[in-house]
């Protein structure tokens, strides 16, 4: 054959292969869109919001109040709204420092809503997942069919994208596959025959200064676990890679990718520095400072908080058959609810059955090669990540288990075998489960909590094994046996479920729930019946799509190189691989749209009804309400929610938050909340909110409120008896008319929201001159203090007033006739600063040379009172004081973070400059030194 026509074949070849691999790109493209639009259509353009447990109550007013506090160029150190303040910008999850908050800026530029910020907020970080699980599959040599298999299962399976009610996690998952990237260009070395761009040391350094920027931005997104399990992992990882002899063997201890890795997470920390070290200040006066790692150990020190949202065995069947236990929303339909402990954290596991399919028929546990010709085609990488993976898969699932440990699964057969005993934890359930090491002897470990985010990780494994899987169809056989096992099992169970009928799902032991209402047998056994067909057709078409890859014609592998040397094509087919995506896009999203919860976006823009009542109450006392009114918000649901079949549970819900401000509406209309539901808290805060909540309605005693200038107090029920002799007033009449005006999507309003407030003024400054011992005694309360019938001792003619009450700052003036101590009804933090200078008419030549001393003035110390209160003690004169909120780990971990933020800039522009230009530049250098050398001499 002349060379020439062998040129033209080739080139052919080329161009067919360019063309393959183009017009799959674009089919992953457009399904990625397409799935995003049909997902998130109601949030996109149907003018609702997401309506589901953190994101509606916690995290979207959050955000909010940070916006509003930067809008109006306040720095969010200090949140005055919450437990009588806290602190902002050192609690993790307010995520202050993410630089992706940047989009909550865009109503101030755009005129856009903040609820549609939110929601891109969101999308934006499912996009993220997207393409960094696509890259890392690229990286490891997956074709494109593969690599967006991986990206769509992982992205928009079940623990992925159904975390847009827990925004954190979000971010965490979204940043895992970048990370995972970064690792893999530290610890892989480049194959002789298709090296990276650029010399060795730079392809290691821009991993490990990609790295750090990825855990760094897990961290300062609000999700620091998921930085510290990715570190564990890719330790994993470079042993597997060490293994197949692939890694970085051959390396010194200090070039070795351990060592490298070290680098990755110390440069990390020091860029995250603005926020690990106020995080760390915050958490060792936490409730959280004395957590005991091995609490499940002793009975007495058990916390069954810390395995809550543990995950039992038989929700792995939703791997398989989506929503196969039934759903919570929006109808209660839960019946695969076998113990008491049975929560969920995910809505669905399900990442698509095909996925799952994939992954298992690749699942090894050794580290070796199908075959010789797999192992060449990867160069070894394959083997490593397949056993990776399969080993992360397995951990993972185990590590979620949570408190499901073995002796957990001994009372199980007991209970199944013999009848006797309960299946509630116990404080010897954990010991010997995973999930029990980890928080045993792992350093830091017991900071985080719930078992259930342990399976993002394996989400990440079973989308990693599913790109292998795909790949390996030409000498894989075992995934038609197992195909073709999972299609007769589900058609057997759906035999099963359609012959018994809803009366098999029928059960007097599954309780109503206040949040999903009472079960539904009806219900239960539609959506059962449904989830199993939905696994028998998505099966079926699989094994036709089996049946047309395998009968393709596959490229030759000596015309690849030419074509990509990155990507190793060892299956290819025109069809099949397109027709694949677009079964495994629908497959997810019939299955995880029901879990996509929203109500009417309305709900959150809603006027604020009780603050109106609270404003009319404020005016007919007197009082100004233009400062932070403090109320006590209403405890648990409504009976009315525990009873009966829900249809518009979300709406009704997000409804009674709106208008009972619980736990953090309240910030969008100036209101503070006694008890608000946050992360971590002050560690004497719990105890002292749990008196208060029980003394001021079992004790008729309002004083308690009255000394923390709490004005208002919201009740669900009746509790008339409780203050008919007391300062308060019942202000439910004024608020059922606002209430009964309210229309959206005709929820039902409980009626049983009462509204109780003060018919006096109060205050939130007091004056003490006889009770400087009580008030240092650490055990003196404020229940203490009411109880003696004192609660304020100013003379006549002495004034203590608030000026100006801001979130970091309050100035305040005092006029005193003798010595006293004076208390601040705000939560004490050892950050605050109190600064006082006095007034011209008191101000002598001594204290001239004090306020000269400093602008501030001179500084009083601030201690701790009444167990949770501030307390500083004034001579007698006249006074103005300003306290101010300066943290000092803010400023180092700013300075910190702002010197590593500009050595990872010019690391990174350094390792990205031509190769050419650096050695210009040196030889440059070089001859310099030379001339100034020979001139000396």
């Amino acid at each position: 054959m002349p060379l020439r026509q062998v040129e033209h074949i080739r080139e052919s070849q080329k161009r067919e292969m360019k063309n393959a691999l183009f017009f799959r790109h674009t089919t992953g493209l457009i399904l990625v869109t397409l799935l995003m639009a049909l997902l998130f259509h109601d949030v996109l353009w149907g003018g609702r919001a997401f309506a589901f447990r953190d994101e509606s109550y916690f995290y979207n007013p959050l955000y909010e109040q940070i916006q509003n506090s930067l809008t109006r160029g306040e720095l969010p150190l200090w949140d005055p709204s919450e437990h009588l303040g806290m602190p902002l910008l050192a609690n993790p999850v307010a995520a202050v420092c993410y630089p992706l908050k940047v989009i909550f800026f865009l109503p101030s530029v755009t005129g856009i809503t903040y609820q549609s910020c939110f929601v891109w907020y969101i999308l934006l970080h499912v996009l993220l997942a997207v393409w960094g699980m696509t890259s890392v599959m690229g990286r490891w040599g997956r074709t494109p069919c593969a690599s967006w298999l991986a990206g769509l299962s992982y992205a928009f399976g079940g623990c992925c994208v159904s975390q847009y009610c827990n925004v954190i996690y979000l971010v965490g998952a979204a940043w895992l596959p970048w990370a995972i990237l970064a690792g893999d260009m530290i610890l892989r070395r480049p194959r002789p025959a298709l090296p990276e761009p650029g010399t060795p040391w730079r392809s290691r350094v821009r991993g490990i200064l990609g790295l750090a920027f990825v855990l760094a931005m897990m961290v300062l997104g609000g999700e620091p676990q998921i930085a510290y399990l990715t570190g564990l992992i890719l330790l994993g990882l470079a042993f597997c890679y060490d293994r197949s002899r692939n890694g970085n063997a051959d390396r010194t201890l200090v070039t070795s990718g351990p060592a490298m890795l070290l680098y990755a997470a110390i440069l990390a920390v020091t860029l995250a520095a603005v926020q690990i070290l106020p995080a760390w200040d915050f958490a060792r006066g936490s409730d959280r400072a004395f957590s005991n790692g091995v609490c499940a150990l002793f009975p007495n020190e058990f916390s069954p908080q810390t395995y809550r949202f543990s995950v039992p065995p038989w929700h792995w069947l939703e791997y398989l058959w989506p929503s196969f236990g039934g759903r919570l929303l929006p109808v209660n339909s839960r019946w695969l609810s076998l113990e008491p402990n049975d929560e969920r954290w995910f809505l669905t596991l399900y990442q698509g059955v095909i996925a799952f399919l994939l992954a298992l028929s690749v699942f090894r546990l050794r580290l070796r090669a199908r075959s010789q010709e797999d192992n060449a085609a990867s160069n070894g990488v394959g083997r490593a990540v397949v056993a990776w993976s399969s080993w992360l898969l397995l951990l993972s699932l185990l590590a979620a288990l949570g408190g499901y440990g073995p002796h957990w699964f001994y009372k199980l057969v007991r209970f199944l075998s013999l009848g006797q005993g309960t299946l509630r934890f116990e404080s010897g359930d954990p010991v010997g489960g995973l999930y029990w090491l980890l928080h045993s002897y792992c350093p830091l470990f017991a900071l985080f909590r719930y078992p259930a985010k342990l399976l993002i990780l394996a989400s990440f494994a079973t989308a990693t094994l599913a790109g292998f899987g795909w790949d390996s169809l030409a000498k894989n056989n075992r995934i038609g046996i197992l195909s073709l096992f999972v299609l007769l099992l589900s058609i057997v169970c759906l035999g099963v479920t359609t012959l018994g009928g809803p009366s098999l799902f029928a059960s007097d032991k599954i309780p109503s729930s206040g949040y999903f209402g009472s079960y539904d047998a009806q219900t239960a056994y539609a959506v059962t019946r449904s989830a199993l067909v939905h696994a028998t057709l998505v099966v079926a078409l699989f094994l036709l799509i089996l049946k047309t890859q395998r009968r393709s014609v596959f490229f030759k592998q000596a015309d690849l190189p030419a074509l990509s040397p990155r990507r190793a094509e060892p299956v290819s087919s025109p069809a099949a691989g397109p027709l694949l995506l677009i079964l495994v896009a629908f497959d997810l999203f019939f299955a995880i749209h029901p879990f996509i919860i929203t109500a009417p976006r309305s709900l959150y823009e809603y006027p604020a009804t009780l603050r109106r009542v609270m404003s009319m109450n404020e005016k007919l006392i007197g009082s100004d309400d233009s400062d932070l009114l403090r109320f006590l918000p209403v405890h648990g649901m409504p009976d009315v929610f525990d009873k009966g079949i829900a249809r518009n549970r979300s709406g009704e819900r997000l409804l009674w938050e709106s208008l009972s401000f619980t736990p953090k509406h309240h910030t969008r209309h100036r209101l503070a909340s006694l008890v608000a539901s946050g992360t971590m808290c002050m560690k004497e805060y719990p105890a002292f909110c749990s008196r208060l909540t029980h003394d001021c309605v079992s004790q008729n005693d309002a004083a308690c409120l009255a000394f923390l200038d709490t004005r208002y107090l919201l009740t669900g029920q009746d509790v008339s008896e409780h203050y008919k002799d007391s300062d308060m007033a019942d202000l439910t009449e004024k608020l059922l008319p606002c209430l009964a005006a309210t229309t959206c999507d005709k929820p039902v309003v409980p009626v049983g929201l009462r509204l109780w407030g003060m018919q006096t003024g109060t205050s939130r400054l007091h004056i003490f001159h006889s009770l400087s011992r009580e008030l240092s005694d650490p055990d003196f309360s404020l229940f203490d203090l009411v109880e003696r019938g004192i609660t304020d001792q100013r003379l006549p003619g002495e004034t203590a007033e608030i000026l100006a009450y801001k979130p970091n700052r309050i100035e305040m003036r005092v006029s005193l006739r003798r010595k006293a101590d004076l208390v601040l009804a705000d939560q004490y933090e050892h950050n605050w600063r109190l600064y006082i200078t006095a007034t011209p008419r008191s101000m002598d030549a001594s204290a001239k040379k004090t306020t000269a001393a400093s602008e501030k003035g001179q500084e009083v110390p601030v201690a701790r009172t009444l167990e949770v209160l501030r307390r500083f003690t004034l001579d007698a004169g006249q006074w103005h004081a300003v306290m101010c909120y300066e943290p000092v780990a803010i400023r180092y971990g700013a300075a910190v973070s702002v010197a590593s933020w500009l050595l990872l800039i010019c690391g990174t522009v350094v390792t990205l400059l031509p190769r050419q230009f650096l050695i210009k530049g040196r030889s440059f250098f070089h001859s310099k030194s030379i001339f100034l050398l020979r001139t000396k001499e």
